[in-house]
């Protein structure tokens, strides 16, 4: 009888806060993995036959009056002024040591975002996470700009993104043993894979649901 609840963020602004750090450390296997798992947790069938909902995290920050009941009432308990405290057990906390204190509920902090993807990196992602997108009300839905950026990425996955350039240049790394390695390849097959997914069916079995909160 669980209830699963997934927080969801932005795709490509969460992903580009996730992978900052290896982005930095220039650690391109490790951030291949997680951009991978992005990718493919969109459409993940675990929440397949499962009470499942994604709760924006942007709503929960922006809008807690909205966001709280709307969860309050999906998960079947009673809402209390409590939840809107950054607290437990009367202590506070918010990340680890190293960052910095910020309230609970606000704006989003997006001081580290453009850090690591140029706009054509975030042309590609976005277009390949496009129905995780639409669905969560990150972008309007226009049948013809997306098929328009289908075909303008096809070309840009098959070559090196900006991001990646940037990883070759701080490594001094030849060119060609970069394309050649597996984690490049890897994350090739994966955005591949999934551009034709895009390219044949327009989406993809995209199964968690979104709690509306208006």
């Amino acid at each position: 009888n669980a209830k699963w609840l997934v927080m969801v963020r932005d795709p490509v602004t969460s992903c580009e806060s996730w992978i900052l750090d290896e982005f930095e450390k220039n650690d391109y296997g490790l951030l291949v993995a997680k951009l991978c798992s992005m990718l493919l947790d969109i459409s993940d069938p675990l929440f397949s036959n499962k009470e499942a909902v994604g709760l924006r995290l942007e709503d929960l920050k922006e809008k807690p009056r909205k966001a709280l009941p709307a969860l309050c009432k999906w998960l079947g308990v009673k809402e209390e002024e409590n939840l809107y405290h950054m607290t437990a057990q009367g202590k506070k906390w918010w990340g680890d040591k190293s960052s910095a204190e910020q309230p609970a509920f606000g704006i989003i902090n997006k001081s580290k975002l453009g850090k690591v993807f140029s706009e054509r990196d975030k042309l590609v992602l976005n277009t390949l996470f496009h129905p995780f997108r639409l669905k969560f009300n990150y972008v309007n839905e226009d049948k013809n700009k997306f098929k328009k950026d289908l075909k303008i990425i096809k070309p840009l996955i098959d070559n090196m993104l900006d991001f990646e350039q940037k990883i070759v240049n701080e490594t001094k790394l030849e060119k060609s043993k970069f394309l050649q390695s597996g984690a490049y390849l890897f994350l090739r097959s994966i955005m591949i894979r999934r551009w034709e997914e895009l390219n044949k069916y327009g989406t993809y079995p995209v199964s968690l649901e979104h709690l509306n909160i208006d």
